[in-house]
Parts: structure tokens; sequence; C-alpha cells
């Protein structure tokens, strides 16, 4: 384990690998699935897994802060984790942090 890991931080990308309105998957604190996306120049990363129905969120399409799953078009707050269709749904989210031109994840 590096030392990063064991701080709790993940490595993403390099910072100029995520342009404005693309996402991409890595691998999360727990090895799941989290989708990392870069929303008019904010990092923003949750679950990439719909906790509906198991679409992949990052399949899906983002707009203004939302994420939405492409099987039934849910709905999930990209800062908050909370879906906008069902208020018992929520995806977790993560902390993106920009260091020396690299994103790191880290747990919210």
């Amino acid at each position: 384990m590096n030392g990063e890991a064991s701080r709790g931080r993940l490595p993403v990308c390099a910072l100029e690998a995520l342009p404005n309105g693309h996402s991409l998957v890595v691998s999360g604190p727990a090895g799941a699935p989290v989708v990392v996306v870069n929303d008019a120049g904010e990092f923003l990363a949750v679950d990439d897994t719909c906790p509906h129905a198991g679409g992949s969120l990052q399949e899906g399409h983002v707009d203004d802060g939302l994420i939405v799953c492409p099987l039934h078009s849910y709905s999930f707050d990209l800062r908050t984790g909370e879906c906008l269709d069902d208020p018992a749904l929520a995806v977790d989210r993560y902390r993106v942090v920009v260091e020396d031109g690299f994103l790191w994840l880290e747990q919210a």
C-alpha cells in the first residue's frame, strides 16, 4: 500500500485527463466502482452503481450537478448523493482533491 492510500487517498488521474463534461470510473476505497465527474470545472464523485436497478451512472449523463442513470432516468445530486426521484435512495459521495495537477479521491 502506498503512502497516499494509507492516508485514505486514492489516485484518480492527472487533472488534464478529465476535461469539462467528462467522467471516468475508478476503484473506490472498498474496491467498488466510483464515478468521478468534471462538471463545469468542479470535480465530484459518487458510487457508480445506481441503487435502484444497478446501472452504471457513468453511462448516463451529467446535467447541472446531477447524474442521471441510463436505465430508468433516476437523477442523483452529485453534491449530496440524494436521489431526486426516490428519497429512500442515495449514493455515497467522495471528495475529489486537486493537488499538484493530480486528482485524488477521499471518502466524504
